[in-house]
């Protein structure tokens, strides 16, 4: 649903809800909800996500993206980093799965993401 699926949703189809990534990734970063921002630059013009994507952080906002191949958690940091931003990185891999995987690093130590199965939190220090 946050790659907005669902408005392609038919009335006869059935959406079943689940625990979603966002809230295995902010239970285990222990992040709160109500100061988050989601982006998906998956499929999207990456340059209207960059500029979504600076101005939450000029908000203060700890910000869950999901990325696209070409705009990945290597691309997004060092955008950050040319922004002027110094901030702390997670890639969340493969949440509520039992290969679930969270690297933690920073905009000068990007971490690394094992899988294409991930989303990126940004927050800060």
């Amino acid at each position: 649903m946050l790659s907005g699926l669902g408005k392609y949703a038919k009335k006869t189809d059935e959406i079943i809800p689940g625990i979603s990534s966002v809230q295995i990734a902010c239970a285990r970063l222990c992040l709160e909800m109500d100061e988050l921002s989601i982006i998906t630059a998956h499929s999207r013009d990456i340059m209207i996500v960059k500029g979504r994507l600076l101005i939450e952080l000029k908000n203060g906002k700890n910000i869950v993206l999901l990325p696209d191949p070409s705009f990945g958690v290597k691309e997004i940091g060092s955008f950050i980093k040319n922004a002027g931003f110094s901030k702390r990185i997670s890639v969340c891999e493969n949440l509520g799965y039992p290969e679930e995987r969270i690297v933690t690093g920073t905009t000068d130590e990007i971490p690394v993401a094992g899988s294409n199965m991930y989303c990126v939190i940004i927050t800060g220090f």
